[in-house]
């Protein structure tokens, strides 16, 4: 599955990738109430295939330490390299 953000024209797109399901809500819940369109991913694994399929991102949020493949810092690293 990949995530998909609710979008309005003009919206900053945040990908917030983090674990633990009540960080990731209460985040979330603010993110948008600022008025940001959030892809949420709860691996780093999940917010790759949403950007290998093309997802728009302006900024990633990322935890740190989290299970999967790679971490916060494996993420951004991965990134970089594939958009480079």
């Amino acid at each position: 599955m990949v995530p998909r953000p609710d979008e309005q024209p003009g919206q900053a797109h945040i990908l917030l990738v983090e674990d633990d399901v009540l960080v990731r809500f209460v985040v979330a819940d603010r993110l948008r109430e600022a008025g940001l369109a959030v892809i949420e991913a709860a691996t780093a694994d999940e917010a790759l295939s949403y950007l290998a399929a093309g997802g728009r991102v302006d900024l990633a949020f990322t935890d740190i330490e989290m299970p999967g493949s790679m971490n916060g810092v494996g993420t951004r690293r991965k990134t970089q390299i594939d958009r480079a």
